[in-house]
């Protein structure tokens, strides 16, 4: 710019366009690796509570039969990255659920709290609370988002009384704790 006349030149116009462009890139790097950090950072609680209820492989209320509406394989798991996923399988004749866990943490010593997205519809929430007594686990309640009630106490809120049902873990092979009894 010359002095007093007001006057930029094409030379110092680029400049400023150059600086403008870097500063804008430098912040949307900046920005998308802090959303980045923020979302790796708020899966690192949930895949711990995964971890800690020992809930991540295949559960079903009978592992041997295949997957059916009466007889549900889920298969809990972490993406590479740390991101929990669950897989809900009702047979062949149903398309798969996945799940995004996008929150998960202990409310009681037998219980863990979960918040799920469908993958395929973000709209689709819900939150449940699974019960686990050993190597079983069932469904102690569930409701959307909206507060629609599915499951409360352990009991499907369709009026049919009836009980959720306990599922196994399936196909794990796990290692014997030194000093514990062979079978």
């Amino acid at each position: 710019m010359m002095r007093g006349t007001g006057f930029t030149s094409p030379r110092a116009n680029r400049r400023v366009g150059i600086m403008r462009k870097f500063y804008f890139c430098l912040a949307q790097s900046l920005l998308l690796i802090s959303v980045a950090n923020i979302s790796f950072a708020n899966a690192q609680p949930a895949t711990r509570a995964l971890r800690d209820f020992d809930l991540l492989g295949r559960w079903a209320v009978e592992c041997t039969r295949p997957a059916s509406p009466m007889n549900e394989h889920s298969l809990f798991s972490l993406t590479s990255v740390g991101m929990a996923w669950v897989l809900n399988d009702f047979g062949p004749d149903y398309d798969g659920m996945v799940y995004r866990i996008v929150d998960a943490k202990r409310v009681a010593p037998d219980k863990l709290s979960l918040r799920q997205i469908l993958a395929t519809d973000d709209s689709v929430v819900l939150d449940m609370v699974i019960l686990k007594d050993s190597e079983r686990i069932r469904i102690w309640s569930s409701q959307t988002a909206d507060g629609n009630v599915l499951v409360k106490d352990g009991m499907i809120a369709s009026g049919i009384d009836q009980r959720t049902r306990w599922a196994g873990r399936c196909g794990e092979k796990r290692a014997m704790q030194p000093g514990s009894p062979v079978e």
